[in-house]
């Protein structure tokens, strides 16, 4: 069974990224203009140019350093035309878990990154005491007179009043945050700040967005949005036709354990129930047949007789809706009926 203790999120809400914010919350992709200096090669022509850009302004803008990435993908290219020139946006996409550390070394990490920002900031506090303990003493040095004894006590009072106050303030300061449970890259802002926002936060724009760089992250958003589309609808199409068919088959065999298969089971439902869900943009647990047509329309060739029949066989006659989680559930014990008898025929 599916597990229902946790309220169902829709993917779009699920989904995050993480994006530049400017002023007055203006939402902008990281990185920059490209640098026949800095940069070399052609932009056009060659993604190494563009990704040499990236990997250089990104680490002046959060600390991140991305050269050692093995995998980018020229997701978005938005092409301006201007009288006198062209212009040319072109958005890739990083494999970042080529350089995600594994959990040991991250919670090195974290704790160095956090005791780092933990000493930047004492030295802050200091520095700021010291100009309030100047400002309050300076009216009352200047009418008193030069006297070097009284002028060595006010020191040692100015100084141990520091000390005090320094050390009431960085008492809150003194314990790291425990890290997360699951290994992450950790960033430090440097020139832009860092936002972190769903596909679903990036997708409500409006009119009032007239930002050039938001909306290039709208427009990403927008394909982005379109690519979850039709993986999503490949793979509810998949599971309405295994319920259509109902036919019993005989797999290859396979060499994995018992824990790979529940584990692989599980991936198998998740991936199943988040494709119906994505759909079902308010969670009800039910999709319109007619909106499952429309959509197998635009994934495939086939007639509509034909794709009528297939929803319609795992449609509720009486309600007229389509239950997904019982079409999950079905797919992924026929599969487990087939792996019994893949074992039966060894």
């Amino acid at each position: 069974m599916l597990d229902n203790t946790e309220k169902p999120k829709n993917p779009t809400s699920q989904i995050k990224f993480l994006v530049g914010k400017k002023e007055k919350s203006i939402i902008v992709p990281f990185g920059g203009k490209w640098s026949k200096e800095l940069d070399g090669g052609n932009p056009l022509e060659e993604d190494e140019a563009l990704i040499r850009t990236a990997t250089r302004i990104i680490k002046d803008q959060i600390m991140l350093d991305l050269s050692q990435i093995k995998q980018w993908t020229r997701f978005l290219e938005i092409n301006y035309q201007h009288e006198d020139r062209e212009e040319h946006t072109i958005i890739l996409l990083p494999d970042l878990s080529s350089i995600l550390p594994n959990y040991e070394s991250f919670v090195e990490l974290w704790n160095q990154h956090h005791s780092n920002k933990m000493e930047t900031k004492k030295e802050e506090q200091k520095e700021d005491i010291k100009e309030e303990i100047k400002e309050e003493t300076t009216g009352e040095e200047e009418t008193k007179s030069n006297n070097a004894a009284v002028e060595s006590v006010e020191a040692s009072v100015q100084q141990e009043g520091l000390e005090s106050k320094q050390q009431n303030e960085v008492k809150k300061e003194e314990k790291i945050p425990d890290p997360p449970s699951t290994s992450r890259l950790l960033l430090t802002p440097i020139t832009i700040d860092v936002k972190e926002i769903s596909l679903n936060g990036l997708l409500d724009y409006n009119d009032k967005d007239k930002d050039r760089e938001t909306f290039e992250v709208s427009l990403f958003a927008e394909q982005f949005e379109q690519m979850l589309q039709r993986q999503y609808g490949l793979a509810v199409q998949k599971i309405l036709f295994k319920w259509s068919e109902k036919e019993t088959k005989v797999v290859a065999s396979s060499e994995n354990s018992e824990a790979e298969k529940s584990e692989q089971k599980e991936v198998s439902d998740l991936i199943g129930l988040r494709s119906f869900q994505f759909f079902d943009r308010n969670l009800c647990g039910y999709i319109p047949p007619d909106d499952l047509v429309s959509l197998i329309h635009s994934l495939t060739f086939l007639p509509h007789w034909n794709i009528s029949n297939v929803v319609n066989k795992a449609m509720d006659s009486q309600l007229r809706r389509i239950y997904y989680q019982r079409l999950v559930e079905s797919s992924r014990e026929e599969k487990q009926n087939e792996n019994e008898n893949t074992e039966e025929t060894k």
